[in-house]
């Protein structure tokens, strides 16, 4: 299903205070440079005082963390949101600071409840009839809203989120301030060039956030398009109770993924139950990024919560983003060449993506990306097919931007998938949080197989599978299909060990919760026949002339040598579902098979590829 909303694709009207321009800003305070220098002196002064009682006199790691975090809460939401950014960057914040800035998610001082409850009234003249009772006193508090507690006059719980006054206001003025600073130190080399467009890029997401109808609608978009997917849930969203300044929603009950005791009641305290509940978050995001479009661009761990049913409930709409289907096709296909290391097409995938601008010089972009790929392979890196280490993968990105990072290349990234990439070390941050010894990276491979298989009935996965003389690469194809069989055999251990590590039914039933769904394997192998028969297609299609001289060459060797010989076609048994494919294909077009190998060939490999079916179905492979 398409995340194909308008208005989620659509920009907010330049009415609306969800829209974000640094240009109108410009000309919105241009009349006013008093008030701007005003604050400027201010953030420049707290800044600095801050920075000042670091240098001088000894301030450790953790009080020093505190120092900023109550600093930014000081500053107002811009600074705020800056905070939540810096929390998910181990890259640039030490572990201190990102312990403290993360209380900036949900624990900012709230504003007075009676002022909460004039808002309310003045949004929704109903509310004395459509509420039972609304808490004055706020369960969670960020930089633009805090969240009430209430009920409806049916008796169904809700969840309140209410705008701060004066938020919007305060955050025209600190972007407008932020914007001018960063610009000024860009241009005097003490930023980096793009520091303006960061800015703009957090920015636009916090405007984004202004709007409260904007996030019923993405809310809403959400809970539709991943509903199904087994142990996710989003609240639905009460539209007659939902303003620009108000948003009514279902009461989620849960514990938050970074609170071990509240984890523990609910039954999440085990590494396989956390582990679970952080693979479904990776699963999702894959198919959010590479499969459907709609994309939660914030999964903090105050966003996520592990419900009494064994779910995770994803919270806080407003940072949602859409992911065009031609950026999907262009992420899903730099995936296959990044494996491939194919420096010249993934060169045009980064073009397609807006990475390298239209000035770029491509030969030397493709030039420099196929070098920088070879290196890493000589060093040991990634390049293998089977997904690598997270530190393999990592390297071998940063040697892509290091790269291509020459002046006369202009690598940069894009402001729309700026929002992307913070969301994705946003959950590495939670899994961080959650697991300390999750990798996130392997575990993301195999949902983006399945998301490649998905987009285009595994036309990329004959990519990864084929060289570009049409010769299989055998060990990159085991790899692949190793990958999803290794998903799938290690969530039939995780339910084995969650079971076994059950010692009473009371604790059976808790622990129980946060087990794979069975139907995933079945998802799996439908897709895997899927791509097989796609893949036999493609055997037999004009264009893969010199693929079927491969195979064909391999079984008589094989065959010639007194049967199929392990050493030989290693892969023959481990891809049998394509071969049972070729099969059912072949037997419906006889005249296809003159195309697969020579007719003396014939018998030779139908004895080949029969065997190898026999093999998969007694498990002798």
């Amino acid at each position: 299903m398409e995340a194909s909303s308008s208005l989620l694709m659509s920009a907010p009207p330049r009415s609306s205070p969800a829209f974000y321009c640094h240009e109108q800003l410009r000309q919105q305070f241009a009349s006013k440079p008093l008030l701007v220098s005003a604050r400027a002196a201010t953030i420049v002064s707290t800044l600095s005082t801050l920075r000042l009682r670091a240098v001088i006199g000894y301030v450790p790691a953790p009080q020093r963390a505190l120092l900023l975090k109550d600093a930014l809460i000081r500053l107002g939401p811009a600074w705020v949101k800056l905070g939540q950014m810096l929390a998910t960057r181990p890259d640039i914040m030490p572990a201190p600071h990102r312990a403290a800035l993360r209380e900036l998610h949900d624990s900012v001082p709230p504003f007075d409840g009676e002022v909460a409850m004039r808002v309310v009234h003045s949004e929704l003249p109903n509310a004395s009839t459509a509420f039972k009772r609304i808490d004055t006193t706020p369960v969670a508090a960020a930089s633009l809203g805090q969240v009430h507690r209430a009920e409806l006059a049916d008796g169904r719980r809700v969840a309140l989120k209410i705008r701060r006054p004066g938020a919007a206001d305060a955050l025209r003025l600190d972007a407008h301030v932020l914007r001018r600073i960063t610009e000024v130190l860009a241009s005097s080399k003490l930023a980096s060039p793009v520091a303006p467009t960061i800015v703009d890029e957090l920015m636009a997401a916090a405007f984004e956030e202004l709007d409260y109808t904007r996030e019923a609608e993405k809310c809403a978009a959400f809970r539709t398009l991943y509903g199904n997917e087994h142990g996710v849930v989003a609240p639905a969203v009460h539209r007659h109770l939902t303003t620009e300044r108000v948003l009514c929603l279902d009461w989620v009950d849960g514990a938050k993924l970074d609170d071990a005791n509240a984890l523990a009641d609910v039954g999440a305290s085990s590494d396989a139950a956390r582990s679970e509940l952080l693979r479904r978050g990776v699963r999702l995001s894959c198919k959010q990024l590479l499969g459907v479009g709609l994309m939660h661009a914030d999964p903090h761990p105050g966003n996520l919560l592990a419900t009494p049913r064994g779910n995770l409930a994803y919270l806080d709409f407003g940072a949602c983003i859409v992911v065009p289907p031609p950026d999907r096709a262009a992420f899903a296909r730099s995936i296959v060449h990044f494996m491939n290391r194919d420096g010249a097409r993934l060169a045009d995938d980064l073009h397609a993506l807006g990475f390298l601008p239209e000035e770029a010089d491509a030969r030397k972009a493709a030039t420099a990306l196929t070098e920088a790929l070879q290196r890493d392979d000589d060093s040991g890196g990634s390049g293998d097919g089977n997904g690598g280490s997270q530190m393999a993968i990592t390297r071998a990105a940063a040697a892509v931007v290091s790269a291509l990072s020459q002046p006369d290349i202009g690598f940069r990234v894009p402001q729309r998938h700026a929002t992307i990439a913070r969301a994705l070390a946003s959950l590495e941050g939670t899994a961080n949080a959650l697991y300390p010894g999750f990798d996130a990276v392997r575990a993301a491979y195999p949902d983006a197989v399945r998301e490649l298989i998905r987009a285009d009935d595994g036309e990329l996965l004959w990519q990864l599978s084929v060289d570009e003389r049409g010769g299989v690469r055998w060990d990159r194809a085991k790899a692949l299909l190793a990958t999803l069989r290794g998903a799938a055999e290690q969530r039939r251990q995780q339910r084995g060990s969650v079971s076994s590590s059950c010692s009473s039914p009371s604790s059976s039933s808790s622990f129980g919760k946060f087990l794979p769904d069975p139907r995933e394997e079945k998802e799996d192998a439908e897709l895997l026949a899927r791509a097989a028969e796609s893949a036999a297609r493609r055997l037999l299609s004009p264009d893969a002339d010199a693929t079927r001289h491969a195979l064909a060459d391999g079984l008589r060797a094989s065959l010639l040598g007194g049967g199929i010989s392990s050493a030989t076609v290693p892969s023959i048994a481990s891809v049998g579902r394509i071969s049972r494919a070729a099969m059912r294909l072949l037997s419906r077009a006889p005249k296809a098979w003159a195309r697969v190998a020579r007719v003396p060939l014939r018998a030779a490999c139908e004895r080949g590829i029969l065997a190898a079916s026999r093999a998969v179905r007694t498990g002798n492979i």
